[in-house]
């Protein structure tokens, strides 16, 4: 039989993050990593989704419930074990779109590639001010709707409804906390399920749906700003990268 050494993780400690506090984790393994590979090569949002998750909750020792974690709480999460595994900077590559007078006279685009790090450690989590204001919609004055960022298991659960479910409608259903009139209160999948949703909101008024838009448009995002100058123009810009997709383009 073989006798391998033991394994020893390092663990490491994130900085306060929202509703979650300081979470201890450990680096992803070889075959983690290699796992992860696998499902982006699939070219499928759901795999990578599925395996991302996964791999969280083994690197933080199963002690965040990720299936009820909102998403960008998530995100916040893989990029300190992503930075703490692989290093903190994320290769890509960069065209300069200014525009530029040619030996011609005429007016071209610069075009001029150029490959640039971006620098995951200067991320930060946008939360909005208004963020908690815009979760609550106003139906009456006693009644309304409480919103909250969708996680991993509310996406999961309508899929399993089966048919076909505009996306539009997905993340409402997901993202309702609950309906509430005066003190009573109604829950999604207990007290209304989504084709019922879906009636009632035909009949409310006008003005709901841009209080709910207002929610979605306000969901907090990591962010990072990336100055670049073009060695061929000179053009200086900041980039503003948001999101785990814009972060590993």
């Amino acid at each position: 039989m073989n006798n391998f050494p033991k394994v020893e993780y390092v663990t490491y400690t994130t900085d306060e993050i929202p509703k979650l506090g300081k979470v201890k984790f450990r680096t992803f393994t070889v075959g983690e990593h290699k796992q992860f590979l696998e499902a982006v090569a699939m070219g499928q949002a759901e795999p990578v989704l599925d395996t991302l998750c996964d791999i969280i909750g083994k690197c933080t020792f199963g002690k965040i419930n990720v299936s009820k974690t909102e998403m960008y709480l998530l995100d916040r999460l893989y990029l300190d074990i992503y930075i703490k595994s692989k290093g903190a900077n994320s290769p890509v590559t960069y065209r300069c779109s200014n525009h530029v007078t040619g030996e011609d006279g005429n007016e071209k685009v610069c075009g001029n590639t150029m490959n640039v790090n971006i620098p995951l450690t200067s991320a930060y989590l946008d939360i909005p001010e208004d963020y908690a204001e815009t979760a609550i919609v106003k139906i009456s004055e006693t009644a309304g709707i409480k919103l909250r960022q969708p996680c991993l298991d509310d996406f999961k659960r309508i899929k399993d409804d089966g048919g076909k479910v505009e996306i539009t409608e997905k993340f409402l259903y997901s993202s309702i906390e609950c309906i509430y009139d005066g003190e009573r209160l109604m829950y999604p999948g207990q007290d209304f399920d989504l084709p019922g949703l879906m009636a009632y909101i035909e009949t409310l008024p006008d003005t709901v749906m841009p209080q709910i838009e207002a929610f979605f448009d306000s969901t907090p995002q990591l962010k990072i700003e990336l100055p670049i100058t073009c060695t061929k123009c000179g053009h200086k810009e900041t980039i503003k990268l948001a999101g785990l997709d814009d972060f590993f383009a």
